[in-house]
């Protein structure tokens, strides 16, 4: 499974992509709002974790945005 972790601390960050990881998903990790909608068209994943405040928009916002356009 395809998962993108967008979230800032990279404490966070860390953790989560360690425990996916050892259940062998493929993990790629963002920090931006702007780089996880970059990396949702040109990667797919099949699930994106979110922490909720993002610099630009929050977590919602994004997911709005990608559920509207149809390609994903």
């Amino acid at each position: 499974m395809r998962i993108l972790i967008v979230d800032d601390p990279r404490a966070a960050k860390s953790l989560q992509s360690t425990l996916l990881e050892t259940a062998d998903h493929n993990i790629k990790i963002c920090s931006t709002d702007s780089d996880a909608l970059a990396l949702t068209y040109s990667w797919q994943p099949d699930l994106i974790i979110s922490s909720i405040e993002m610099p630009h928009r929050d977590a919602f916002s994004l997911c709005l945005e990608i559920k509207s356009d149809p390609a994903l």
